[in-house]
């Protein structure tokens, strides 16, 4: 799925600090891979735009985290179309959920100024985010260099964010950059026979080696979306697979990257896995 205000959104979130970017960019890959629509319309903002938004009463503050870098304003969108009242659709809820989980804080959440569209990064605290720039990808790189993908990327069929989708590469896949063949910083990717094109950004969106270790699954085991025993199952796995451990996860549960790029927890017990 291509969204309409994906480029303009990333070009906004790369204004960012580095930390505070870090964490947009990862909200918004997983908005783009679960089909959520959305418009990042605002991010840095000078004193001098502060200044007259508290004029306006858009705001009630000059310690505001946009001038730090700290801060975006969103709102949901279905193509063209933006929404203002989006905000309390079961799809909204689900990406300011995430946004959440990665640390940000929401503005709707706020008792009495209420500012819906207002996501912050409060990092180590106000202007503790520094700017500093992405590390270029090097362009002495030749031939094809193995990689696995840190998130559900969507590899696209040309070499910019508002192109089609060509095919996906699941989290913890290996696919191959083909550095011979670039566009401007796109580089072609291959991935079980079929090519498209993605930024070979490693901090971002690749892993230079394989961040799993091989499990055995001991028994049959139902693997949950996370780490604890009441949560939904994630997916079903046999005596005998073999299942890829990312890292430890909380209460001693263990997460591993399964089929088609689903993501599953089981305790860390010989009772269900160990290392093969």
């Amino acid at each position: 799925m291509t969204l309409y205000y994906e480029e303009r959104s990333r070009n906004n979130i790369a204004k960012l600090a580095t930390n505070t970017r870090k964490k947009a960019r990862e909200w918004f890959d997983w908005c783009c891979e679960n089909g959520i629509e959305i418009l990042v319309y605002e991010t840095i903002r000078t004193k001098a735009q502060q200044s007259a938004n508290v004029a306006n009463g858009k705001s009630q503050t000059m310690r505001s985290y946009h001038i730090v870098g700290q801060a975006f304003d969103f709102v949901m969108t279905k193509g063209k179309t933006v929404d203002w009242s989006g905000y309390k659709t079961a799809t909204a809820k689900k990406a300011i959920a995430k946004a959440k989980s990665l640390g940000f804080s929401w503005g709707g959440d706020w008792s009495g100024f209420v500012d819906c569209p207002h996501m912050q990064y409060e990092y180590k605290g106000y202007g503790t985010d520094k700017f500093t720039a992405d590390t270029p990808t090097t362009t002495k790189k030749t031939g094809k260099q193995g990689v696995y993908a840190r998130g559900n990327l969507n590899i696209r069929t040309k070499a910019t964010w508002d192109s089609t989708t060509a095919f996906k590469v699941p989290v913890y896949y290996y696919a191959q950059i083909l550095w011979d063949t670039k566009q401007g910083d796109w580089v072609q990717i291959e991935f079980q026979g079929k090519k498209g094109w993605y930024k070979p950004n490693f901090k971002d969106y690749w892993f230079e080696k394989d961040p799993c270790i091989a499990y055995i699954c001991t028994a049959d085991v139902n693997f949950r979306k996370s780490s604890k025993w009441d949560s939904p199952v994630a997916q079903k796995k046999k005596k005998g697979d073999t299942v890829r451990m990312v890292k430890k996860a909380k209460n001693g549960w263990l997460e591993f990257g399964l089929t088609n790029g689903v993501i599953g927890y089981i305790l860390n017990s010989t009772k269900y896995v160990k290392k093969k």
